[in-house]
């Protein structure tokens, strides 16, 4: 039995979520009395979190709103990085390792289909959370944005191939345009004959 933070009545613990704060590491609040405190705060217009005074047409007051708004971008955050540690931190075709230009590609080309069936909507931003739930299962890999994009309308192969090519004619620009060495002018004296005078 557990007393109930906001009814103040003793039941039994299986009416707590799990994964709170309290001891037993539930709730302290009995679900069914949480769901009825932010349904009469939702009435009443006050935040559905802290019971504060609240904006017209808002769950949330500002402060609560932007506590949640941190944690919930920190734990996109991570679990993007820990899709990167799962299916690697470069790019499977150039090998670019910056994760700002690093994304989730589905190898199968049904990203479309996929995100539609996780979250209703062709939307990608939870994918690295839904790969976390989900164990990183297979079917996917790291891509930079460039290489997802011309994957749509190129096979890998050709994309790779271009790739190695892009990466010659760089090089050969790079040796080509490297400045000349400078030349000595007429009085100039080396170091060594300056300090000896």
């Amino acid at each position: 039995m557990k007393t109930c933070s906001v009814c103040g009545e003793s039941k039994p613990i299986t009416n707590f979520n799990k994964k709170g704060t309290g001891p037993n590491g539930t709730e302290y609040r009995d679900t069914k009395c949480r769901q009825c405190q932010r349904k009469e705060r939702t009435e009443s217009n006050l935040c559905v979190t802290c019971g504060r005074q609240n904006a017209p047409k808002r769950k949330q007051c500002s402060y609560c709103l932007d506590i949640s708004n941190k944690s919930t971008k920190k734990r996109a955050r991570l679990d993007r990085q820990a899709a990167f540690e799962h299916y690697g931190t470069k790019c499977a075709y150039c090998g670019e390792e910056e994760e700002i230009f690093l994304t989730i590609d589905h190898i199968e080309n049904n990203g479309a289909e996929h995100r539609k069936g996780i979250n209703g909507k062709n939307r990608g931003h939870n994918l690295p959370t839904w790969l976390r739930r989900n164990d990183y299962p297979t079917g996917f890999q790291t891509l930079c944005y460039n290489c997802n994009c011309a994957k749509n309308h190129h096979p890998p192969e050709i994309i790779k191939n271009a790739i190695k090519t892009r990466k010659k004619r760089l090089l050969k620009q790079a040796l080509t345009q490297s400045p000349a060495p400078q030349q000595k002018r007429a009085g100039d004296h080396p170091q060594s004959l300056t300090n000896s005078q």
